[in-house]
């Protein structure tokens, strides 16, 4: 084999390399979605509204994390797509989840089991969306002033409503072992990323090896006649 052979063998064996270490950084690509603060794929909101809600968000203890999206069937339910959305996304138990769907004109709040146990539930993000919200909304205010303010108000109320519940026993809602994870909502690609990685880092290494193995074998051949 001529070292003309070998090189193209090499330039095509990079070739294939860098393809398969792309792949990975797509899965990541998809998993970093759940590190966004807000979603709003549609532009409900403008560049200026997204920056306040952003940077008022960055004020704050608690995690929040908002999606605004028109409905995408007749028949939803806001509160199970809600949940669905916040366990394929992978959020952390403490994250504050805000879901709108801006064609119904419908909100809903939930977050992870821990901290509804300790009663922040539907009743608490329900007086939270009556207090601050809508008084808002119905004053001819912005939807995005609203949600701001809608953030502040649960933020300055989770003190005292875990305070007043520390001492209930709340029996966790068991889990619904029938939901699915729902289109366009990534759940274990965190997981699939680190897989593509260690195949990457298997087949790099393979390739070092059978590129170094005939370059060896070539200069034997050479060295020999």
């Amino acid at each position: 084999m001529s070292i003309k052979t070998i090189k193209r063998i090499a330039l095509i064996l990079a070739i294939c390399l860098a393809s398969s270490l792309l792949l990975p950084l797509t899965a990541l690509g998809s998993s970093t979605a759940s590190d966004l603060v807000l979603i709003d794929p549609y532009d409900y909101f403008t560049s200026e509204e997204k920056v306040a809600i952003e940077d008022n968000v960055r004020k704050l203890p608690e995690t929040y994390r908002y999606l605004i999206t028109p409905v995408t069937q007749d028949n939803y339910d806001i509160k199970a797509d809600a949940r669905k959305i916040f366990a394929n996304r992978n959020f952390s138990q403490d994250t504050i989840f805000i879901l709108m769907y801006s064609g119904a004109r419908e909100l809903y709040i939930t977050t992870g089991d821990s901290l509804r146990q300790k009663k922040l539930d539907d009743q608490f993000f329900d007086q939270e969306l009556e207090a601050y919200f809508i008084p808002i909304v119905v004053a001819g205010g912005t939807v995005a002033q609203a949600l701001i303010e809608l953030t502040n108000g649960i933020s300055r109320d989770i003190p005292g409503r875990i305070d007043t519940g520390k001492n209930e026993i709340t029996i966790p809602e068991p889990p619904d072992n029938n939901e699915q994870t729902t289109p366009g909502t990534p759940g274990d690609d965190g997981k699939k990323f680190d897989s593509w990685v260690a195949v990457a880092s298997l087949v790099a290494l393979a390739l070092i090896i059978f590129l170094t193995g005939i370059i060896i074998y070539n200069r034997k051949r050479s060295n020999a006649d």
